[in-house]
Formats: C-alpha cells, sequence, structure tokens
C-alpha cells in the first residue's frame, strides 16, 4: 500500500537544501570566505604595524635618551678636570673681564683661570672639549632635543640642550659687584661641596641653554628644566652621575639652597 505521508524527498533535494544560502545563514558552523580571510589578515597586519612602530620609537628614545646621559656624563668628565687642574676650584658659571671682578672676589683663585667667559667656553677655549662639541650633534645637545639654542664661539658652531647651575658662581657678569662671591651665588670650592657630595645638580636638561641657570635660593629645578625623555630628564651631579627624574621626583624639585 502506498503512504505518501512516509514518502521520502530523494537525496539531491536535500544536498541542495545544505548548499543553499539560506541554509548557510541559519547559524551552522560554516568556513571563512577569502574576502573575509583578506580582511582579517589586514586588520591583523595595521595591528601588529602599529605595535611595531610603537616598540621602535619607544626603543629609539631609550636610545637618544642614553646618548644624552653619556653627553653629560662626557662633560661631567671635563668639569672634574677642570676642578683637578685649578687647586679644587669649581668651573665658575661665569666671569667678567679680571679688571672688572668684584672685590669679593677670593684671592687664592688661580690666576690663569680668571678668564672673561661663560663656563662651556672655558671648557672649549681651555682644551677641555674638542670638535666632539661641535655642531647640532655636538657634546652640548640632547639627541632627543629638536632645536637645540645655537651659539658660536669664533667659527665654531655650537648647539645648546643643557644648562649650567649658576650657583657656581658670577652668572651675570655685567653686574659682578651685585653678586656676593659666598653662599649659594659664589665662586665655589671642591670642599665646599663636600657636605652635599652626589647631590649637587651641575648640568639639567633646558630650553634656556647658553647662559647659566637660575640654580640658587629656593627656585626648584623645574623652573628650568625640560622634560624630554618620555616626560623625564637626565640631570649631571657633582659625582659626575647622571640620573634619569621624573617632574615629581624630589630631585626635579629640589632647590641649591642650604646646598653648600
Amino acid at each position: 500500500m502506498h503512504h505518501p505521508e512516509t514518502e521520502v524527498r530523494p537525496r539531491v533535494e536535500t544536498d541542495a537544501l545544505a548548499r543553499s544560502p539560506a541554509f548557510r545563514r541559519s547559524g551552522n558552523p560554516r568556513c571563512f570566505t577569502l574576502i573575509e580571510l583578506l580582511v582579517v589578515i589586514g586588520i591583523l597586519s595595521v595591528l601588529a604595524g602599529t605595535l611595531l612602530a610603537t616598540g621602535v620609537a619607544q626603543a629609539r628614545e631609550k636610545t637618544q635618551q642614553a646618548r644624552c646621559a653619556l653627553n653629560m656624563k662626557r662633560i661631567g668628565v671635563a668639569w672634574t678636570s677642570f676642578a683637578d687642574d685649578h687647586d679644587g676650584w669649581i668651573l665658575p658659571a661665569r666671569l667678567p673681564a679680571p679688571d672688572k671682578l668684584p672685590k669679593s672676589f677670593p684671592t687664592e683663585f688661580p690666576e690663569r683661570a680668571r678668564v672673561e667667559g661663560v663656563w662651556w667656553q672655558t671648557l672649549v677655549n681651555n682644551g677641555y672639549l674638542g670638535t666632539e662639541a661641535e655642531g647640532p650633534g655636538g657634546l652640548f645637545a640632547c639627541p632627543t632635543d629638536a632645536k637645540p639654542a645655537p651659539n658660536s664661539l669664533g667659527e665654531k658652531k655650537f648647539c645648546f640642550s643643557y644648562g649650567y647651575m649658576d650657583c657656581f658662581g658670577l652668572p651675570y657678569a655685567t653686574n659682578p659687584e651685585g653678586w656676593p662671591t659666598n653662599g649659594n651665588y659664589g665662586i665655589k670650592h671642591r670642599r665646599q661641596l663636600a657636605k652635599s657630595h652626589g647631590t649637587i645638580p651641575v648640568l639639567v636638561e633646558s630650553a634656556n641653554n647658553t647662559v647659566p641657570l637660575g640654580g640658587y635660593g629656593s627656585w626648584p629645578l623645574t623652573k628650568w628644566t625640560v622634560f624630554r625623555h618620555a616626560g623625564n630628564e637626565n640631570i649631571l651631579y657633582d659625582d659626575g652621575s647622571v640620573v634619569l627624574v621624573a617632574p615629581d621626583d624630589p630631585a626635579a624639585i629640589a632647590s641649591c639652597n642650604g646646598l653648600f
């Protein structure tokens, strides 16, 4: 007897249904199409490229920060050598002409070091720093600084990213009598640094680089410094060490008051 209700549909119809778009959209497992696969690959490539670029930028900054610290260390060697060669007297921030030195100027300060000029000119003129200090890639320029301040000495050209602390004496040579030669403002001898040895800033990263910086009194270092290295800055100290500090670091907000 024929039973229509139990009739089995041909297999070919069932197969055709499985291949239909409606069936594929019904939530059943399926494979990616070629276009979808290419889109996923493209997204992953963009993400990988972004991560790679970020990593490269961070690596480059770390390298530049390390080169900056090395620049400071080499300047620190020259700074120390000046003191070694001049009976322990520290490189002055600036000196006026010998005939314009204030009456209170220490008589023990060597005659041969009483030469008019700013700190960096003294280091260059006396051979403590040579051609390695010249030009935009010289020791006075931080590799991260896109616009180091230009200056010159005769035919020699220099670029500056660092500031020397004027607590080392007579920063404003146009008015030498107005600046005492002792205490926070004066010409320094190495023995005066002994009490705070290793905590006295010598060079900081700054936007005002060609003149000595205000490092005296109660002004914090952050008044003159620039944090170029991912929000941090290098500081050279009197013991020759270079430390990377953050804006809220006690070393960054300290002043030279009471150091001497």
